[in-house]
């Protein structure tokens, strides 16, 4: 299982693997490291394979997409929960959004093992869910 989302961290890869465990069925697919925005200008004089690589390597890459009933969820794993991941997933949400049209519901959520209770408020205040495992 672990083949799928080798840019885990090793402890990012537990946590998921516990929600997994708990909670794998609520979705009935899932996609990992899904590339989204347009990465650096890549300059003419560095070659197509480089230029290639330099864009891969800077787009943003969401940990987890997962679909179910009508549904686009972006599931981002994080160790702790604080203001820089609010600022990341709401990144991620704009960035899915354009790659995959208006149409398209999106949901937030965070996998966790600690989360920050000032930004534990506001997340629920959004309605971003928040699985601590």
């Amino acid at each position: 299982m672990a083949q799928r989302y080798v840019h885990m961290l090793p402890q990012e890869r537990a946590i998921w693997e516990r929600w997994m465990q708990k909670y794998g069925n609520l979705f009935f697919s899932y996609e990992y490291d899904v590339r989204v925005g347009e990465g650096i200008e890549v300059r003419p004089e560095w070659g197509d394979e480089i230029a290639r690589m330099a864009k891969l390597l800077t787009m943003k890459r969401i940990d987890v997409v997962a679909r179910r009933y009508g549904e686009v969820w972006i599931i981002e794993v994080k160790p702790h929960v604080g203001t820089s991941a609010y600022g990341q997933i709401r990144v991620y949400e704009k960035l899915l959004r354009a790659k995959l049209g208006e149409g398209e519901n999106i949901r937030l959520a965070f996998v966790c093992e600690t989360i920050d209770p000032d930004v534990k408020r506001i997340l629920d205040a959004e309605g971003i869910i928040v699985w601590q495992v």
